[in-house]
C-alpha cells in the first residue's frame, strides 16, 4: 500500500474500471434498486432520535427520502456503493477499491454521486475523467440521496465520537435544506 493519494482522473477511470467489471456479474442478489442505502435511511429515520437526532427532521428526512425514490431510475448493475476517494488504494499493483460492505444493486449513479460529491477531490474533474461523463443535472436525485445518507452517517459517527454530535445535527439540517430547495 502507498501513501500516495488517488488524483481526480485516476479515480474517475478506476470507477469505470470497476463499473465495467461489476457490469460482467450475474445478479447477486434480488432486491429492489438501492435497497441497501433507502433501507439504511429507513433505519435510521426510525432510530435517528435515539443517537440524538431531532424529530422534525427525522420526518423531513423520511418525506425527502419517499418523494426521491421515484427519481432515482436507470439501469440497473452491481455497484461498490460507496466510492469516495478513500476507498480507493495506491498500491504498487495499481489503483484498488476496499470497503465493499456497501455493494448493492441500482443505478450506476449511485456510485458516481458518491464520487462526485467527495471534498477529498474534485469529484466533477473525477466524472469528466470517465468515458461517459455524466451531468450534475441528471445525477441530482443521487447527490441528494447521498447527502441525507451522509447526514445519518454523521449520527453513527457522533455515537462512537460524542463531540461530533453537533457536527452531525449541522449536517443532517443542512443536507435537509439542500435536498428539500433541490425537490421545489
Amino acid at each position: 500500500m502507498s501513501p500516495d493519494r488517488p488524483t481526480a482522473e485516476q479515480a474517475g477511470r478506476a470507477l469505470a474500471e470497476l463499473h465495467a467489471v461489476l457490469a460482467t456479474l450475474p445478479p447477486l442478489w434480488t432486491g429492489s434498486p438501492l435497497d441497501r442505502p433507502l433501507a439504511d435511511l429507513a433505519v435510521f429515520v426510525d432510530s435517528g432520535s435515539e443517537l440524538g437526532a431531532d424529530p422534525a427532521l427525522l420526518r423531513e428526512v423520511d418525506e425527502l427520502a419517499t418523494a426521491l425514490r421515484p427519481r432515482l431510475a436507470g439501469p440497473e448493475m452491481t455497484l461498490h456503493g460507496d466510492t469516495h476517494p478513500g476507498n480507493l488504494l495506491v498500491t504498487r499493483d495499481g489503483l484498488r477499491w476496499t470497503d465493499l460492505e456497501d455493494t448493492s444493486r441500482g443505478p450506476r449513479a449511485w456510485d458516481l454521486a458518491s464520487l462526485r460529491t467527495t471534498g477529498r477531490l474534485d469529484g466533477r474533474a473525477a466524472l469528466d475523467a470517465m468515458p461517459d461523463p455524466v451531468g450534475d443535472a441528471e445525477l441530482a436525485p443521487f447527490v441528494w440521496l447521498r447527502q441525507l445518507f451522509s447526514g445519518a452517517w454523521w449520527f453513527v459517527h457522533a455515537a462512537r465520537e460524542p463531540a461530533d454530535l453537533p457536527e452531525a445535527r449541522r449536517r443532517l439540517a443542512a443536507a435537509v435544506e439542500e435536498v428539500a430547495a433541490g425537490l421545489r
